[in-house]
């Protein structure tokens, strides 16, 4: 949204011109349902945000007065629905009374003012906060809501953190927020609307906010899904074969009170005497960036920026290493039908140069491969699954059969695996059968998706049972004969 900064002193004569008015809109409509999504932060400097839906349902009367019922819920998940407030309006002005929690009740606020389009430059109003704040008109001008021009008001004021600055629109409300007016530094929050809808239509969206965050109007922008996101790269050997390297979305943790997804990460070598490299990798998504856990630095680093422009750069902290990417183009491609926001990146040694795709990651290699292997390459995504359902797929490549590669049942052993398991879901026994003449007396180890050793024993048959019912429902992973598979407890 446009800022204008400006201190009280030097407001007196500060000139900007009038528009000629347009027609006004009513904002509290009497047979159309309506619904604000709002954007909002309790800890600015942690970046600690969540979403609320702000909507009108229900008539009261209180005091002998009609009001609308306006509700609120957190929109990640659907809980905290409650009456935030009533309003009603009257020659271009809204009424409100506030709901607020106290002491273990509800209590009823009185009427205040909560707009009034009556105003024009120079005016002033009182803002209904937790503090009243004196806002100033600085402007008036107008702006396309739906097709058609609208009158908006930019408004400003001071409170001892900063500058409050905020724009209202006719028939769609504050910028902060329909009942958010005058909230913007109060006690370190932060609103900003991100939509408003009339009957379930879209009538205004914040252009500052790219379309990754619009997604089910949450902070924590689901670029990826959850647990059962896949990704499959290829990995070209030493000796002209083809190799891969698998990514698994497999379970959900928290760091620094993040909400974070594991990742599995395993790259198979099959020229290297055939061994797999697994590793678990921690990303989150916040406010249309992906972040991922630095292990050595201790710290998140930005991995993807998808709110950056042409000419924008981040940094990316690999190790105690760091390169900084520059984005070269944006733009919006389609895929089977679905758009999605694609970012060409590159950088001056040629390590994570390629295209990002908003939703479904890098299209060479997910991580800044070459900085962190060093010995081997990833060059190629090739098949993208979201709950077991193809979403992309690079070329003509079989993506059904790599699939089933690492989906198998007991009789469904792969020429290539060493040993297959079962069951899978299994709940207190879990049978190892060896193949190919895998090598007997060797060691066995379970981990968790932390990488820490749960168990450990010796396969000494070729159908080992292992006690597992003393583990806890959650996702694990054996490895044996250089192999590592995955299995659930449950």
């Amino acid at each position: 949204m446009k800022k204008f900064y400006f201190t009280i002193l030097i407001m007196v004569g500060f000139a900007l011109s009038c528009v000629a008015q347009s027609t006004y809109y009513p904002l509290v409509h009497e047979d159309e349902d309506q619904q604000w999504n709002v954007l909002h932060h309790t800890e600015p400097y942690h970046y600690t945000w969540e979403t609320e839906i702000q909507y009108i349902e229900g008539d009261s009367i209180i005091d002998g007065i009609a009001y609308k019922q306006v509700w609120r819920k957190k929109s990640s998940d659907g809980t905290g629905l409650r009456i935030k407030g009533f309003v009603r309006e009257e020659s271009k002005r809204v009424y409100s009374r506030i709901l607020s929690y106290y002491n273990g009740d509800y209590v009823l606020g009185e009427e205040v003012l909560l707009y009034d389009f009556n105003l024009t430059e120079g005016d002033t109003v009182t803002t209904v906060g937790e503090a009243a704040l004196t806002l100033i008109v600085i402007e008036e001008s107008e702006v396309e809501v739906n097709g058609t021009m609208r009158r908006q008001l930019g408004l400003g004021g001071y409170w001892p953190y900063g500058p409050i600055y905020e724009y209202w629109i006719e028939g769609v409300g504050s910028t902060y927020g329909f009942m958010n007016s005058g909230y913007e530094t109060i006690c370190g929050e932060s609103f900003h609307l991100l939509c408003y809808y009339e009957n379930d239509g879209l009538i205004w969206d914040n252009e500052d906010y790219d379309s990754c965050v619009m997604n089910n109007y949450d902070p924590y922008l689901n670029l990826f899904a959850p647990i059962g996101t896949e990704w499959y790269y290829e990995i070209p050997n030493d000796n002209g074969s083809i190799t891969y390297q698998y990514i698994e979305c497999a379970a959900d943790t928290t760091i620094n009170d993040k909400p974070i997804h594991i990742l599995v990460r395993i790259n198979t070598l099959y020229d290297k005497e055939k061994y797999d490299v697994t590793t678990h990798e921690y990303i989150y998504e916040e406010y249309n960036k992906v972040y991922w856990w630095n292990k050595e630095l201790g710290e998140f680093t930005t991995l993807y920026d998808f709110a950056a422009e042409v000419g924008d750069e981040w940094e990316i902290k690999v190790g105690n290493e760091s390169i900084n990417v520059h984005v070269d183009a944006a733009q919006t491609v389609t895929y089977k039908s679905q758009e999605y926001k694609m970012l060409s990146i590159s950088d001056p040694d040629d390590i994570f140069t390629g295209d990002i795709i908003c939703g479904i990651g890098h299209l060479t290699s997910f991580f800044p491969e070459k900085l962190m292997t060093k010995g081997y390459r990833v060059e190629n995504i090739r098949c993208f699954w979201q709950d077991g359902e193809l979403v992309y797929q690079n070329g003509d490549q079989d993506c059904d059969e790599i699939y089933e590669q690492h989906h198998l049942g007991v009789d469904e052993i792969d020429a290539e695996n060493e040993f297959a398991i079962y069951p899978n879901p299994s709940h207190d026994v879990l049978f190892v059968k060896t193949c190919h003449g895998a090598s007997l007396q060797s060691e066995y180890r379970i981990t968790n998706t932390m990488g820490q050793t749960i168990m450990n024993g010796t396969i000494n048959s070729e159908n080992k049972q292992i006690d597992v019912s003393s583990l806890t429902n959650g996702i694990y992973f054996i490895t044996f004969a250089g192999e590592t598979q995955k299995f659930v407890v449950k």
